[in-house]
């Protein structure tokens, strides 16, 4: 609750909206050549699966002015929508690294330099092929949800 509310909310989604125009460039950067164009996708694919779980939790958000129990669908989504960024920041993160571990790959470097470059790359690929796509289902979650949970009547509980 206090990442959407305080973090973005509060400022408009400033601070996201810089974050994610820098994601954006890594994603649109890079070498086709470096082997890294499939992770690329991948992490352009999160930022967009991120970019609209804040966009249906704002517009939740503005609902419940007109309408109360929509505050209730921001509540149940608030945690998936943290993970999901530090997922996306991770894979960036790595993604990052990989790009300058592949340069000096492509340097040739030797003994464990090379192995060293070569484990940065791999995680990268592997946290890109292996986390990111859960983004997706993450997402899906949040469109499908409702709140039949939230209307039950406490003696259920």
């Amino acid at each position: 609750m206090d990442f959407f509310n305080r973090k973005i909310l509060r400022d408009k989604g400033v601070a996201l909206g810089h974050l994610a125009k820098q994601i954006a460039a890594t994603c649109q950067g890079g070498s086709p050549g470096d082997g890294l164009t499939g992770e690329r996708g991948y992490l352009a694919s999160s930022l967009g699966h991120v970019q609209a779980m804040v966009e249906y939790l704002s517009a939740q958000a503005m609902a419940s002015r007109e309408n109360p129990k929509a505050i209730y669908l921001v509540g149940q989504h608030t945690t998936r929508l943290l993970l999901a960024t530090g997922d996306l920041l991770i894979g960036w993160l790595l993604l990052r690294q990989a790009e300058v571990a592949q340069a000096a790959l492509d340097a040739d470097p030797d003994g464990k330099d090379a192995n060293f470059y070569a484990g940065k790359v791999a995680a990268a690929k592997f946290f890109a092929h292996n986390v990111l796509p859960r983004l997706s289902s993450d997402r899906a979650v949040m469109m499908a949800a409702d709140n039949s949970l939230m209307e039950l009547p406490e003696a259920a509980f």
